[in-house]
């Protein structure tokens, strides 16, 4: 896609040039234009014709051609380390000399903006996400909303960064004052603006929107397919199933999965342990979901095949525990405890079917009763209905083979609160 011609940044760079060389704003524009409209020129105000910028430049001794073409040569060096890095490319030591600091006056304004969005994008692909938010941030307070290539370049970071950090409120925020302006997409390449869907429907996905994350995945997905991006259409899919799965759309969720496996068949590049393990995984929580947990279990195992981690164990956990296996339960349970570090998540429910699935069954009331209340007050406050509807009726069933009827009440109408 070719990109328009922004001029938007010269502005700055003649009242920076005029102010250091002396010149008044009526000596500059004298013959050119009025010393209003050079005012609004120089504060970005209003975009003039190229043959304006031509003619103020030669009052000021400078080359505008000469210089431009600098500028294009390093911005065209940007762009090309953005696009590695969207690509989730490894940029060599060459390339990333580009974010070194500028010496070049035209790059006071615009091109160093640049530059620290490309810096906070190859921050984020370190993993550095503080160090990306507080370069992220700092921009922010200072660029303008407007329908330009920087802006939308801003904006797409912003959102992938809220995403890796947890801030999905925000993000959802940032993506619903831009995704509907269609002149906001025009200085940007189709696969950009793929990325930007893509991303959309990851954070609302997070914040249960799932309906919209179906919209916003189906216009990445159209980009994706037109591109031949396989990888990204497997992602696609995958996200697809998923919110189609938590709508309990069971039958078109596992139609996308089954895409997805057909990609990891036949393309090379989309095979790898990670995908595989998703595809599992999710293929075997949509048979949960389904109450199917036999089947369930059949997928965790080949999730597990291709890496073994705790989110897959506890589900082995959940399972196992429902078809009354207690003893594979334990198992995987023990596998669980050994892992160094556990989400806040998955040790709520470590907890839980530690005591579940104790030996000792005469400490198990209570210390249920420690544990239960933070436990569904935390999936309550995440939003986690899926699970708090599921422990809520773990724990109703375990406290009526109790005898506390009262204490089982409470969980059942817990788990239909959830439910509903």
């Amino acid at each position: 896609m070719e990109k328009k011609r922004d001029l938007s940044n010269l502005g700055g760079i003649l009242k920076m040039n005029r102010i250091q060389q002396g010149i008044t704003q009526e000596e500059m524009s004298l013959g050119i234009c009025t010393p209003s409209y050079l005012s609004r020129i120089e504060n970005s105000n209003v975009t003039a014709d190229l043959e304006i910028y031509e003619l103020l430049f030669q009052k000021l001794n400078i080359d505008l051609s000469a210089k431009q073409q600098e500028s294009e040569n390093i911005n065209e060096k940007l762009e090309a380390l953005y696009t590695e890095l969207l690509m989730n490319k490894k940029p060599d030591e060459a390339t990333l000399e580009v974010l070194e600091a500028f010496e070049n006056p035209f790059l006071e304004s615009e091109f160093h903006l640049k530059r620290g969005l490309v810096l906070g994008r190859y921050l984020i692909y370190l993993g550095k996400y503080e160090e990306a938010k507080i370069k992220i941030n700092a921009i922010g307070k200072t660029i303008k909303a407007t329908n330009s290539r920087n802006y939308f370049l801003f904006i797409n970071i912003a959102i992938l960064l809220s995403y890796l950090t947890n801030e999905y409120q925000h993000s959802y925020g940032v993506v619903q004052t831009t995704i509907d302006n269609s002149d906001f997409f025009k200085y940007d390449s189709d696969f950009e603006v793929a990325c930007y869907y893509f991303n959309a429907a990851l954070v609302a996905s997070k914040l249960y929107k799932y309906q919209n994350s179906i919209d916003y995945c189906t216009l990445a997905l159209d980009y994706f397919e037109n591109l031949y991006k396989p990888s990204l259409d497997f992602k696609c899919h995958l996200l697809l199933g998923i919110a189609r799965n938590n709508l309990y759309h069971f039958t078109a969720a596992e139609e996308h999965y089954l895409i997805c496996n057909n990609i990891l068949e036949n393309i090379q590049e989309a095979k790898n342990s990670n995908n595989f393990n998703m595809l599992y995984t999710n293929l075997g929580y949509c048979k949960e979901c389904q109450e199917d947990f036999e089947q369930a279990i059949v997928y965790y195992l080949k999730a597990i095949d291709y890496e073994a981690d705790a989110e897959v164990y506890i589900n082995l956990v959940r399972c196992n525990f429902k078809v009354g296996k207690f003893n594979e339960a334990v198992k995987y349970l023990k596998v669980i405890q050994k892992f160094e570090t556990l989400t806040i998540k998955i040790q709520h429910q470590v907890n839980i079917f530690s005591i579940l699935l104790a030996e000792d069954s005469s400490s198990r009331l209570t210390e249920l009763t420690k544990i239960d209340k933070d436990a569904m007050k935390y999936f309550e406050n995440k939003k986690l209905y899926v699970w708090g509807e599921f422990y809520a009726k773990i724990l109703a069933n375990f406290y009526k083979e109790m005898y506390m009827y009262k204490k089982s009440s409470h969980y059942f109408e817990k788990a239909l609160k959830f439910q509903k």
